[in-house]
């Protein structure tokens, strides 16, 4: 991913993530019952960090043109991360309301997890052993 996509693609999923989560709060509010209602708010917030994160990481790249590699990277991690974790979670979130069960599913939720925090132990990692020291 270039630069100018990762920046993009965090803020999409930024906005996703925020318009997700007032849906939850107002009207998943009504369906939902209070503990599914709070997975469903787990899985906004871990996007909405996510996603704010690639733009960082975005900016980032754009400073750092010499970690290029690793930064797209990072937000490969992040992105496969929002996508198994918060999305695992959010279908997790309708089994109840909806009847169904999610069965293996149910371990793709920790899979994301680990991406989130290779991502971030990878970005420890570049700090330390690749950026130039002052």
């Amino acid at each position: 991913m270039k630069t100018n996509k990762i920046l993009a693609v965090g803020a999409f999923l930024a906005a996703i993530g925020f318009g997700l989560d007032a849906f939850g709060a107002h009207a998943l509010k009504k369906i939902l019952d209070s503990q599914s209602l709070e997975v469903f708010k787990t899985a906004t917030k871990y996007q909405q960090i996510h996603a704010i994160s690639l733009v960082l990481l975005g900016v980032l790249m754009h400073q750092h043109t010499h970690l290029q590699t690793e930064i797209r990277r990072i937000a490969q991690f992040f992105l496969i991360g929002i996508l198994l974790f918060s999305g695992s979670l959010y279908v997790i979130s309708f089994q109840k309301t909806y009847n169904f069960s999610v069965g293996i599913l149910g371990l793709v939720t920790p899979l994301g997890g680990l991406f989130f925090i290779g991502g971030w132990l990878y970005l420890a990692y570049i700090f330390i052993k690749r950026t130039p020291q002052k």
